[in-house]
């Protein structure tokens, strides 16, 4: 009896079973369980649009966080390699041409986009939309990328182009190993067969009471040459808001 009270003290009501057990035994006796939860551990969830980041592990994927950790090396190096024609800083202070920007708390920092051709760094909060959602993205997109994991992207299209959409979509699928990216994007250009496969596409399409109903791309068998973004926007798949226009006879 004793023996079975100090089985179960172990275990905290608060902590989720299976957690705890990995913690404490790391699955030593079971492999497929020991790599499922080190993919969770490297697994990350991103709300591009209100910039929540969920993360299983204990890493903090906040940009501030996770320059003051790293440093600014591994994003510019992104900006380089597939030319942004940018950089950022993360400094107290920065020098342009005629002027000075500075803190006058000394332990503050502040980012600031640097753009080719301008002589004037831009802070973050100034810079565009798609500018900002791309480096909150960043620290998670690189990681997962590096790392067995689950990127999942909630609002990915909140602010980007539609080719930087596609450029991150195909940076990660060449970059990534035995990871995987899941994401919700309200751009129709990412329907391609050149980018995706239509087993890897899925329409979303909201029913009232019903619900939501999720459809695969593929059931429909789409030839390689079919266009995907005709037949979506034909309505082939579903997933069409049902919108009318208000001078419509």
């Amino acid at each position: 009896m004793i023996r079975k009270n100090i089985a179960y003290n172990i275990f905290n009501k608060e902590t989720l079973f299976l957690r705890t057990v990995y913690f404490n035994t790391r699955l030593a006796r079971n492999e497929i369980l020991r790599k499922w939860f080190e993919f969770l551990q490297c697994s990350i969830y991103l709300n591009a649009f209100d910039r929540t980041v969920l993360s299983y592990g204990k890493q903090d994927f906040r940009i501030t966080k996770y320059i003051d950790e790293k440093g600014t090396e591994e994003i510019n190096k992104f900006f380089h390699d597939y030319n942004f024609d940018q950089s950022i800083d993360y400094a107290n202070e920065v020098k342009e041409e005629h002027a000075v920007i500075k803190y006058l708390n000394e332990e503050e920092k502040m980012l600031f986009f640097n753009r080719k051709g301008i002589n004037t760094p831009i802070p973050f909060s100034e810079e565009s939309l798609g500018n900002r959602t791309l480096l909150n993205l960043l620290p998670a997109f690189l990681f997962v990328a590096q790392h067995s994991g689950m990127l999942l992207i909630d609002d990915f299209s909140s602010g980007f182009h539609n080719e930087l959409e596609e450029l991150m979509v195909r940076c990660f699928m060449n970059t990534s190993d035995k990871s995987q990216m899941i994401f919700v994007s309200h751009s129709t250009n990412l329907l391609s067969t050149s980018l995706l496969r239509p087993d890897q596409i899925y329409s979303v399409e909201f029913d009232g009471k019903n619900g939501s109903h999720i459809k695969r791309f593929s059931d429909e068998q789409p030839r390689v040459a079919q266009n995907l973004e005709k037949m979506y926007l034909s309505g082939v798949f579903g997933g069409l808001p049902n919108y009318k226009d208000a001078y419509e006879n």
